[in-house]
């Protein structure tokens, strides 16, 4: 069972990443986190990290690049597979986390089944 965590300050983004999981019907464990301080105090708690990290990238408090930056600097963090979670298209923004270990960058899409097809696309690459 795979455990996938996402840490995002929109509430209703949360809600929709875990309906669109609920897309993949697989057995799998969600966690999530409000913020990247919250996902941080979580990171250095957990027993056993994650199996996929969704990061957005614009937060307050700390941002997800920090986050990424921060996670990759643990060790049993640094194999997880990353994933930036945005509303940016921006080139810069997704070299720079590309850059710093993120295993890739998604747009959040504005339909649900495409977020649903992303999500299956990632679970079928065996992320």
């Amino acid at each position: 069972m795979k455990t996938f965590f996402l840490v995002d300050d929109d509430s209703d983004d949360r809600m929709i990443f875990k309906e669109a999981l609920e897309c993949l019907d697989l057995p799998l464990n969600y966690i999530e986190a409000e913020d990247g301080q919250r996902a941080l105090e979580m990171f250095n708690r957990m027993l056993t990290p994650p199996d996929v990290i969704f990061l957005d990238l614009n937060m307050p408090k700390v941002s997800g690049y920090e986050v990424l930056v921060q996670a990759k600097t643990y060790p049993k963090y640094q194999s997880v597979p990353i994933f930036m979670y945005t509303t940016s298209s921006s080139w810069f923004d997704k070299e720079r986390c590309m850059q710093a270990g993120a295993a890739g960058f998604i747009t959040k899409h504005d339909s649900f089944d495409d977020l649903c097809i992303e999500l299956k696309k990632l679970v079928g690459s065996g992320q």
